[in-house]
Protein backbone atom coordinates (compact mmCIF):
# COMPACT_ATOMS: atom_id res chain seq x y z
CA UNK A 1 0.00 0.00 0.00
CA UNK A 2 2.63 2.49 0.94
CA UNK A 3 4.71 1.70 -2.17
CA UNK A 4 1.22 2.02 -4.29
CA UNK A 5 0.97 5.78 -2.85
CA UNK A 6 4.55 6.65 -3.38
CA UNK A 7 3.82 5.75 -7.17
CA UNK A 8 0.34 7.79 -7.19
CA UNK A 9 2.25 11.01 -5.30
CA UNK A 10 5.71 10.80 -6.97
CA UNK A 11 3.11 10.62 -10.58
CA UNK A 12 1.90 13.98 -9.87
CA UNK A 13 4.59 15.27 -8.55
CA UNK A 14 6.15 14.24 -12.25
CA UNK A 15 3.50 16.05 -13.76
CA UNK A 16 4.60 19.43 -12.06
CA UNK A 17 8.07 18.76 -13.32
CA UNK A 18 7.06 18.14 -16.99
CA UNK A 19 6.70 22.80 -17.16
CA UNK A 20 10.05 23.11 -16.68
CA UNK A 21 11.17 22.60 -20.27
CA UNK A 22 7.64 22.93 -21.56
CA UNK A 23 8.34 27.17 -20.91
CA UNK A 24 11.27 26.63 -23.88
CA UNK A 25 10.51 25.55 -27.45
CA UNK A 26 12.53 21.43 -27.22
CA UNK A 27 15.38 21.16 -30.13
CA UNK A 28 15.76 18.02 -30.63
CA UNK A 29 18.46 18.36 -33.04
CA UNK A 30 20.38 20.21 -30.50
CA UNK A 31 19.41 17.57 -28.10
CA UNK A 32 20.88 14.37 -30.38
CA UNK A 33 24.26 13.24 -30.27
CA UNK A 34 26.29 11.39 -27.65
CA UNK A 35 25.10 11.31 -23.59
CA UNK A 36 26.69 9.79 -20.49
CA UNK A 37 24.26 8.79 -17.71
CA UNK A 38 26.17 9.83 -14.74
CA UNK A 39 22.84 10.16 -12.27
CA UNK A 40 19.88 9.66 -10.93
CA UNK A 41 17.04 10.50 -8.20
CA UNK A 42 14.12 8.26 -7.27
CA UNK A 43 11.57 7.87 -4.72
CA UNK A 44 11.20 4.11 -6.24
CA UNK A 45 12.42 1.27 -4.31
CA UNK A 46 13.23 -0.59 -7.57
CA UNK A 47 15.82 2.57 -8.63
CA UNK A 48 17.28 2.93 -4.97
CA UNK A 49 18.89 -0.61 -5.24
CA UNK A 50 20.85 0.56 -7.93
CA UNK A 51 22.59 3.31 -5.20
CA UNK A 52 26.40 2.41 -5.16
CA UNK A 53 26.35 0.11 -7.57
CA UNK A 54 25.23 0.74 -10.89
CA UNK A 55 28.21 2.02 -12.90
CA UNK A 56 27.77 4.82 -16.21
CA UNK A 57 25.65 4.03 -18.86
CA UNK A 58 25.15 6.03 -22.54
CA UNK A 59 22.52 7.01 -24.87
CA UNK A 60 23.20 7.60 -28.35
CA UNK A 61 20.06 10.15 -29.44
CA UNK A 62 19.18 10.40 -33.07
CA UNK A 63 16.05 12.27 -34.51
CA UNK A 64 14.38 10.31 -37.18
CA UNK A 65 11.67 13.58 -38.74
CA UNK A 66 9.92 14.38 -34.81
CA UNK A 67 10.23 10.74 -33.15
CA UNK A 68 13.77 9.73 -31.94
CA UNK A 69 15.94 6.69 -32.42
CA UNK A 70 18.13 5.96 -28.60
CA UNK A 71 21.00 3.27 -29.05
CA UNK A 72 21.44 3.08 -25.44
CA UNK A 73 23.74 0.76 -22.99
CA UNK A 74 23.25 0.63 -18.98
CA UNK A 75 24.16 -1.32 -16.36
CA UNK A 76 22.20 -4.33 -14.66
CA UNK A 77 23.31 -6.23 -12.29
CA UNK A 78 27.21 -5.90 -13.93
CA UNK A 79 25.70 -6.66 -17.26
CA UNK A 80 26.04 -4.16 -19.91
CA UNK A 81 22.51 -4.25 -21.51
CA UNK A 82 22.38 -2.32 -25.30
CA UNK A 83 19.06 -1.44 -26.66
CA UNK A 84 18.39 0.20 -30.03
CA UNK A 85 14.68 1.86 -29.16
CA UNK A 86 12.92 4.20 -31.26
CA UNK A 87 10.41 6.14 -29.81
CA UNK A 88 7.73 8.38 -31.21
CA UNK A 89 6.83 12.20 -29.95
CA UNK A 90 3.81 12.45 -27.87
CA UNK A 91 1.28 14.92 -26.31
CA UNK A 92 4.13 17.73 -25.49
CA UNK A 93 7.71 18.23 -27.30
CA UNK A 94 10.49 16.42 -25.72
CA UNK A 95 8.12 14.26 -24.35
CA UNK A 96 8.68 10.30 -26.08
CA UNK A 97 7.09 6.84 -25.76
CA UNK A 98 8.93 3.69 -26.27
CA UNK A 99 8.19 -0.07 -26.41
CA UNK A 100 7.27 -1.99 -23.28
CA UNK A 101 5.37 1.06 -21.59
CA UNK A 102 8.21 3.06 -21.43
CA UNK A 103 8.42 7.28 -21.43
CA UNK A 104 11.00 9.76 -21.69
CA UNK A 105 10.60 13.42 -21.26
CA UNK A 106 13.58 16.07 -21.35
CA UNK A 107 12.59 18.12 -17.83
CA UNK A 108 15.76 20.34 -17.83
CA UNK A 109 18.77 20.50 -20.61
CA UNK A 110 20.88 23.23 -21.74
CA UNK A 111 21.95 20.92 -24.58
CA UNK A 112 25.68 21.43 -24.52
CA UNK A 113 26.87 20.09 -20.73
CA UNK A 114 23.58 18.55 -19.11
CA UNK A 115 19.97 17.19 -19.70
CA UNK A 116 17.72 15.74 -16.87
CA UNK A 117 14.84 12.80 -18.15
CA UNK A 118 12.41 11.41 -16.33
CA UNK A 119 11.58 8.07 -17.49
CA UNK A 120 8.70 5.91 -16.33
CA UNK A 121 8.18 2.45 -16.97
CA UNK A 122 5.19 -0.11 -16.09
CA UNK A 123 6.61 -2.14 -13.67
CA UNK A 124 4.14 -5.43 -12.12
CA UNK A 125 1.36 -2.91 -12.62
CA UNK A 126 2.76 0.14 -11.54
CA UNK A 127 4.16 3.36 -13.16
CA UNK A 128 8.06 3.71 -11.73
CA UNK A 129 9.25 6.97 -12.13
CA UNK A 130 13.13 8.08 -12.22
CA UNK A 131 15.02 11.00 -13.16
CA UNK A 132 18.55 10.80 -15.07
CA UNK A 133 21.26 12.82 -15.51
CA UNK A 134 22.40 13.22 -18.49
CA UNK A 135 25.87 14.39 -19.50
CA UNK A 136 27.97 15.57 -22.71
CA UNK A 137 31.48 14.91 -20.73
CA UNK A 138 32.63 13.34 -17.51
CA UNK A 139 34.44 15.77 -16.70
CA UNK A 140 32.03 18.34 -14.56
CA UNK A 141 29.11 17.27 -14.46
CA UNK A 142 28.59 19.45 -11.17
CA UNK A 143 26.06 22.15 -13.44
CA UNK A 144 24.00 19.52 -13.70
CA UNK A 145 23.92 17.46 -10.85
CA UNK A 146 23.04 20.92 -8.94
CA UNK A 147 19.80 20.63 -11.20
CA UNK A 148 19.05 17.62 -10.57
CA UNK A 149 18.80 18.08 -7.05
CA UNK A 150 17.14 21.64 -7.24
CA UNK A 151 14.29 19.63 -9.43
CA UNK A 152 14.51 16.34 -7.12
CA UNK A 153 13.37 18.12 -4.32
CA UNK A 154 11.24 20.65 -5.83
CA UNK A 155 9.04 17.98 -6.70
CA UNK A 156 9.97 15.90 -3.18
CA UNK A 157 12.65 13.52 -4.03
CA UNK A 158 14.97 13.31 -0.54
CA UNK A 159 18.40 14.90 -1.23
CA UNK A 160 19.59 10.96 -0.40
CA UNK A 161 17.93 9.76 -3.16
CA UNK A 162 19.66 11.69 -5.60
CA UNK A 163 23.11 9.98 -6.38
CA UNK A 164 25.91 9.93 -9.20
CA UNK A 165 26.30 6.30 -10.84
CA UNK A 166 29.92 4.95 -10.35
CA UNK A 167 32.48 6.08 -12.65
CA UNK A 168 33.13 2.85 -14.79
CA UNK A 169 32.91 3.11 -17.84
CA UNK A 170 32.94 -0.19 -19.15
CA UNK A 171 29.46 -0.44 -20.58
CA UNK A 172 30.04 3.18 -22.45
CA UNK A 173 33.36 2.18 -24.08
CA UNK A 174 30.91 -0.99 -25.67
CA UNK A 175 28.60 1.63 -26.76
CA UNK A 176 31.22 4.14 -28.08
CA UNK A 177 33.02 1.20 -30.04
CA UNK A 178 29.54 0.44 -31.67
CA UNK A 179 28.76 3.94 -33.07
CA UNK A 180 32.20 4.86 -34.28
Amino acid sequence: MKTALLSVLLEITMLSAQTVISEKKFDLVKFSGFWYEVGTSSNSDFFLKQKGIRRLGAAMVIPVENNIRVKTIYDKSYECVKEDIFGSQVDIPGKFAFPRSREAYVVDTDYTTYAIVNVSVLKRGMRLHVLKLLSRTLANTDKGLKRLREISESIGISRDHVFMLIYDDTCVKILKKDNL
